[in-house]
């Protein structure tokens, strides 16, 4: 059966119980039952999911308590009501202070005393998901916004970007780390603090080109900028703390620092060794040489953990399709062959990069300002082709 959204579960080792909230709310609400905390949990699947479930105290096996907090675990945003007795209450109190229960009902409970309280735990079940589907919508634009300033006013470092962020994925997938988004979302921003930086420093700095002392401070304070610009955003504090510390070397850290289950310790770590092993492969080294230059390192500048993983870093070839076209005629999805510049030299969007609405829009304006040849160099891959 599929439940929808605003389903309740009933839970008690009373069928009769059972039996006359069927009866009395059979027509008010969509319902579910289990007479046990087993089949409660069990009925928790991917496919369904409850916003209320009301679950007796005393209960063989598994009581109310235990019951409500492993689904607070497993389901968090299910409003969780306790059913008691008198003699109950006690408990149920300490459990409403703790944060694991919404209301609790006293037995005997009128009907319309009940329908009073499952009325509030569905409007609470509703607040809960429309805060969080505005966080959710708001998080989402302002990362799409971040990145598409990052590729519009500095081009080079979002292609670098892209490449980190490859490379951090396989990484974080063969060890098993939890909170995957935060790790891959901290290496694609983990160069927004460069829009600061002039295109041609980036440039230099990016080939590792000799910097004066102005232009490499100017590189050094990117991981801060990147820090300050993101650390104000709700639920990205994690994300910009790892890109603080991402340039830092492993053998300073402190012990607790070094503790795998610390999410900006190990995510420093991991996004200090794919932004350096990303640069040493752009500027023309080898797997094996690029590996082999970090591991005169590994245990001073990176963590040897993260180090041994890259001999099972294998960016994906796909074969593709190259063709030279008109701005117009591009669409989003394609991907750069080369750099798109200025009739005078300046870089304005970088080789690899992916078309987007906005980088599209980007270039015909630049275009109406005969700024740039009308005409660009870009592939898909052959599924993706769209031949005209």
């Amino acid at each position: 059966m599929t439940v929808t959204k605003e389903t309740i579960l009933f839970v008690d080792d009373e069928p009769n119980v059972l039996n006359g909230i069927r009866r009395q709310f059979y027509r008010k609400y969509d319902m579910e039952f289990a007479v046990n905390g087993h089949d409660a949990i069990s009925l928790f699947s991917s496919q369904q999911k409850f916003a209320v479930v009301v679950s007796d105290m005393r209960m063989p096996e598994m009581d109310g308590i235990e019951l409500l907090s492993r689904i607070k675990a497993q389901s968090p945003n299910t409003v969780r009501v306790m059913l008691t007795g008198n003699s109950d209450q006690y408990t149920a109190m300490q459990a409403i202070n703790e944060g694991s229960i919404f209301r609790f009902i006293t037995k005997p409970c009128s009907p319309d005393n009940m329908a009073s309280i499952l009325d509030a735990a569905l409007d609470q079940y509703r607040l809960i998901n429309a805060e969080r589907e505005l966080l959710e919508n708001t998080l989402n634009g302002t990362i799409n916004a971040l990145t598409d300033i990052l590729s519009l006013t500095a081009p080079i470092a979002f292609s670098r970007a892209k490449e980190i962020k490859n490379c951090v994925h396989q990484i974080v997938k063969r060890l098993g780390l939890s909170n995957v988004w935060c790790h891959e979302l901290a290496a694609m921003l983990s160069q927004i603090g460069c829009v600061l930086i002039p295109s041609k420093i980036l440039e230099n700095f990016y080939a590792s080109m000799p910097l004066d002392k102005s232009e490499q401070a100017m590189i050094d304070q990117y991981p801060k900028t990147g820090y300050d610009l993101l650390k104000h955003i709700p639920h990205l504090d994690i994300v910009a703390e790892i890109i603080l510390h991402h340039r830092e070397d492993y053998s300073s850290k402190t012990t607790k620092s070094k503790d795998p289950s610390d999410t900006v310790s190990i995510g420093s770590d991991i996004l200090h060794v794919a932004t350096d092993y990303s640069a040493l492969l752009s500027q023309g080294n080898s797997n094996a040489q690029s590996i082999g230059k970090l591991k005169q390192e590994k245990g001073t500048a990176y963590n040897p953990h993260i180090i041994d993983e890259l001999h099972y870093i294998n960016p994906p070839q796909m074969e593709k399709i190259v063709k030279t076209l008109t701005i117009s005629d591009i669409y989003p999805g394609m991907k750069l062959e080369e750099d798109v510049r200025t009739k005078k030299g300046v870089l304005l969007v970088k080789y690899g990069q992916t078309i987007t609405p906005t980088v599209r829009s980007f270039l015909l304006n630049h275009l109406k300002q005969n700024d740039i040849e009308d005409q660009v160099v870009v592939s898909l891959t052959k599924a993706e082709f769209k031949p005209k």
